[in-house]
This record gives C-alpha cells, structure tokens and sequence, in this order.
C-alpha cells in the first residue's frame, strides 16, 4: 500500500495543478443559506410510487444499469478480498466483513493504519465465497456473512485497511475537530472494476460496455487512488493537528463537518452528489477555510440510493431517468445544472487540468517557488 516515488510526484503534481484555496471573511448570512441556484428544486420529479419504502427513492432512480455485454477479467487469487457494510464507523461501532479466501478455520483478521502498524485483529473461519452471477457490479458480490466485529472504543479517526485491501473510514469521537479530511470513496467507487465493469470499462474505440450504476458491496480495493493520497495521510499521522476524517457520502450530513475549522479535499475526488457540494458551500459560507489537494475535484455529478449501497452516475443525460433536473449525473460544468465547479473552489479541470506535455517535465508544469510550503 505504501507509494513508490512516481506516486509521490504524481501527487505533489496534481496539488500545484489544481490546488484551490477558499478563505471566506465571515459576513451577514445565515450558515444555512447557500446561493438560490444551489439549494434543492422546489418541486422535484415525484417518485414512481408513494408508500414511502425505498423503492419510493428519488435520487436511487435508474433504469439503463450499463451500455453493453463487454466485461474487464478479475483475479483475486491467492488473497483474501472482500467489503463490509459500509464504509466509515465510529470507535466502538459494529462491521459486519463479507470476506473470501482460502479455506482457514481460525484465519487471523488484521486491521492496519497507514503506516502498516496493526491497531485491532481477530480471529474467523472463511472460505472461498462465489461472486454473485448477476451483475455483480450492480447487485454486489452478495456475499455470505463473515463476521460481525466491534470496533475498539478507543480507534483514532482515520484512513485503515482490512487485511491491507480493504478501506475503512474511522470518523473518531472529536466534536470540534481543527481540521476535516475528506477521503473520496465516491471515486475509488467509481473507478473499482470488481464485478467486470466500472463508470469507464470496458471501453474500445467501437463501443462502450461501462457500467452507469455500480454497488459498494463488492470489492473495492483503493490501491490507484491510495498513491495519490498515502504520502499526504502518513504525513499528517505525524502531525500534532486534531483531525477527522469522513468519507464522502458522510458530507452530506453537515453535522460530520460543521464545528471543524478547515475542510480538506485530498487526492482525487472527483465524484460528488449534490448534497455534499452544498454542505462543503455552506461551511465556507459560515466563514470556515476549504483546502483543496485534489486534482479533477467536482468533475461528476453522482447521486447515491437511501442505503447508501449503491452509486449512479450515467454521465449522459439522455439515458439517466432524471435527465433535465438539477441531479442529472453529467459534468458539473454542464449549463442546465446552473452549478459550475468553479462557484465552489474557484477552478476546475476543463480550464487547468493539464499542461502541454514536455520532455524535460511532468506534464509540463514547473516549480516556480521552490520555498513554497507545499513542498
């Protein structure tokens, strides 16, 4: 899990590319209100039914689920892989793991920060579970229960694994934290092939297979978005900074973020839904700092289902069946949504993504200020 040096640099590169600073002097508005163009429409689509159930959920509407057969081969040999039930807990808090492996009837469970050290362990039987057959990139692995285990009271908030592979966010007991770091879940959704398909393959010049809804209860190893975050999360384990850490479907409960004094995006979040965008406006709008480390941030709407299980994102708006609203899952820079990314961290990719690639440089960007405390 630890970043070789290309990591490293990848990710120094991406914070002076999109790097956003939003300090706000507090002024004459409520920290509730928020522009009018981004506050929720006032009279959404109705739901196809009326019984209040959770099939009755707005925002977990979709039909198309993905373009075409095509599927991307997986290998989990010779590892332990599996999900839990979610992704952050409190200290204390249970998890239920859906695990599969070579068959052990005493096989040793470690849960791990990001230095490798090994904070909490058990002790389950497992064996080799069968992936769900039907799309299981929607549907899940559906899994059999492995174990249900209570986090130790006392856990640090922060980014830790399940035998080294399986992320989980620990939001920690402070009420008023100075800082809040938001690790983007929503991208390592989007971006994990487990099941055969992702919001981007299988894709060929010809015709696109990708998937348009995708679950979180399935494997979802971190791995390519870790080496764009691990360097800055050891570091800040060595800091004396009180810090919370949430994933990205806690920003749309605005108590996770509401008494810290700085919200922090880090790596790659490029997947957000509406309701965190309009939270992490509101907390800049009370007078709070936003620090933002995070290349292509806000680049995809997403909307998520009430069991927060599964994520939508058709990046069309001709297929998705809430197309012309403002939760149509395109580019936040597209015109109807009247929300461009740069109302909300003053940049964006389409205007500072990349450089011209050069030879003697990484994607053509220079260090300008050797001095500068990003490095």
């Amino acid at each position: 899990m630890k970043p070789n040096t290309l990591g490293r640099r990848r990710f120094i590169a991406s914070t002076l590319t999109l790097v956003a600073y939003s300090s706000c002097k507090k002024v004459d508005i409520n920290p509730v209100d928020v522009p009018t163009s981004q506050t929720e429409p006032a009279n959404p689509i109705p739901p196809n039914q009326s019984n209040n159930s959770v099939e009755d959920d707005y925002l977990g509407q979709f039909l198309e689920t993905e373009y075409g057969p095509d599927l991307m081969p997986n290998d989990f040999s010779k590892k332990i892989i599996g999900y839990s039930d979610k992704f952050s807990y409190k200290p204390g808090e249970k998890v239920t793991l859906y695990l599969s492996g070579a068959k052990n009837s005493n096989q040793k469970i470690n849960l791990t920060d990001q230095l490798g050290n090994v904070v909490f362990s058990f002790s389950t039987a497992i064996d080799v579970q069968t992936i769900n057959p039907d799309k299981p990139w929607v549907n899940g692995f559906a899994f059999n229960k492995t174990a249900t285990v209570t986090l130790p009271g006392n856990l640090k908030s922060g980014i830790y694994y399940w035998t080294d592979n399986i992320p989980l966010v620990c939001t920690g007991t402070d009420s008023a934290p100075e800082i809040v770091v938001v690790y983007p879940t929503n991208t390592i959704i989007a971006y994990c092939l487990s099941g055969g398909k992702n919001v981007y393959k299988p894709q060929d010049a010809v015709k696109t297979s990708r998937a348009c809804v995708v679950s979180t209860q399935r494997y979802t190893p971190p791995d390519a978005i870790d080496s764009q975050t691990n360097s800055f999360f050891q570091w800040m384990m060595q800091q004396n900074y009180r810090v919370k850490y949430i994933s990205d479907m806690d920003m749309e409960n605005y108590a996770e973020i509401q008494n810290a004094k700085t919200l922090m995006i880090v790596g790659h979040s490029e997947y957000w839904t509406r309701k965190g965008r309009q939270n992490f406006d509101k907390f800049v709008a009370s007078g709070r700092n936003a620090f933002v480390l995070s290349g292509n941030t806000m680049y995809f709407q997403v909307r998520h289902n009430l069991k927060k299980n599964t994520m939508i994102c058709y990046k069309s708006d001709s297929h998705d069946p809430l197309r012309q609203t403002p939760y149509s899952t395109v580019l936040w820079n597209t015109p109807f949504l009247g929300y461009p990314t740069t109302s909300s961290i003053g940049a964006d990719f389409d205007s500072g993504g990349y450089a011209d690639r050069l030879s003697n440089r990484l994607d053509g960007f220079k260090v300008a200020s050797e001095n500068s405390p990003l490095l």
